[in-house]
């Protein structure tokens, strides 16, 4: 019955979708129109890993029409042109390597601030022009900003230290059909454009573990605990020696009266388990280190540990959190319109976030 229900109002949430996009779009007739209308449609009933189509044109060959295909996983029976019409294929979890550099590059040089004011400044801009730029682009998935500005220098990027707001799109360099390019700058911002995206995770997998479970491989956000605390898992890091670990919150290890302002302990070797300490097995490796640095109004104040994962098959393997419940979502503040939408679509009672 779940599965009739989200195949049902999933034909429908495709059927909306190609006819917005075709909608949105101008063409010379309606015969073109048609064709466009009718390449989607085929191609989307045919192959489920495509997640989402629009048509396009790159800025220097505006007379070139592209059909973008968004990709939920590897798909070779996609071909690489339809109906005259040649298609770009980008899988949905691919990472931009333009923006992965320009955020290891910011995170490894602290020379690279913003000053407060203009940070300030850069998101009152940002709110005052969102919304006309999602009312004008489609293809926009977060707007930021960043102390770096990056250029394409032929197989390279060039980082130039400049402060400018960012815009994330689906893909870069081809503009949906219809639309102009984004701007060069706005309120005198320089904008610089890069591939990147946020998603829930996996909201229709019924496979994944809750918090509480025992889980292999591990996820962001399970239950762990020492023999004397519990925790969540935050966020994974990767270690030396080819090792996994994760960051969790130092009172996550210690009672109420072992922290204090400035504490900050390396090789505590705590064991760590999960979810519980009730079995043996349920260990997953020790904690490594924890700063506990707080009270100090002139500075941020830092409650975090580092668990170093010491069991082969407990090391994460994707992304993926665990398994999120109504219930959850409704206690953390999501309005009552979000989770509905969400569970009916999926046709199940939770959700992996």
């Amino acid at each position: 019955m779940k599965k009739f229900m989200y195949n049902e109002i999933h034909d429908k949430w495709k059927e909306q979708e190609i006819k917005t996009l075709i909608d949105n779009a101008h063409f010379n007739c309606d015969e073109e129109k048609l064709k466009r209308k009718r390449t989607i449609e085929g191609l989307m009933s045919k192959h489920v890993n495509i997640k989402q189509m629009y048509f396009g044109y790159r800025e220097k060959a505006k007379s070139d029409t592209i059909l973008v295909a968004i990709l939920s996983k590897d798909d070779e029976t996609i071909p690489n042109s339809y109906n005259d019409f040649n298609i770009y294929q980008r899988k949905e979890s691919d990472i931009s390597k333009e923006a992965e550099n320009v955020m290891l590059t910011v995170a490894s040089n602290k020379s690279y601030n913003i000053p407060k004011s203009i940070k300030n400044a850069l998101k009152d801009t940002i709110a005052q022009n969102l919304e006309t730029l999602l009312k004008d682009h489609s293809n926009i998935t977060i707007v930021s900003f960043c102390p770096i500005k990056s250029s394409r220098m032929g197989k390279h990027w060039k980082h130039q230290q400049k402060i400018c707001i960012v815009i994330y799109c689906r893909v870069k360099g081809i503009i949906p059909a219809g639309e102009h390019p984004f701007p060069k700058e706005i309120n005198g911002f320089p904008v610089d454009v890069r591939e990147g995206y946020a998603f829930f995770t996996s909201i229709h997998n019924d496979n994944l573990p809750r918090s509480s479970d025992v889980q292999t491989p591990l996820r962001l956000g399970a239950e762990i605990s020492t023999v004397d605390q519990s925790g969540t898992l935050g966020m994974f890091v990767d270690l030396d020696n080819n090792d996994k670990g994760f960051i969790t919150c130092a009172h996550f290890a210690y009672e109420k009266e072992e922290l204090r302002p400035n504490l900050s302990i390396n090789n505590e070797n705590i064991p760590v388990f999960q979810p519980k300490c009730d079995r043996p097995e349920n260990r997953i490796g020790y904690l490594e280190k924890a700063i506990f640095h707080c009270n100090n109004r002139f500075e941020t104040s830092v409650d975090a540990a580092l668990v170093r994962i010491t069991i082969a098959n407990k090391k994460p393997v994707d992304g993926y959190m665990m398994k999120c419940e109504k219930e959850i979502l409704r206690f953390i503040g999501f309005p009552k319109s979000f989770y509905t939408n969400i569970f009916t679509v999926a046709g199940a009672d939770t959700l992996g976030m």
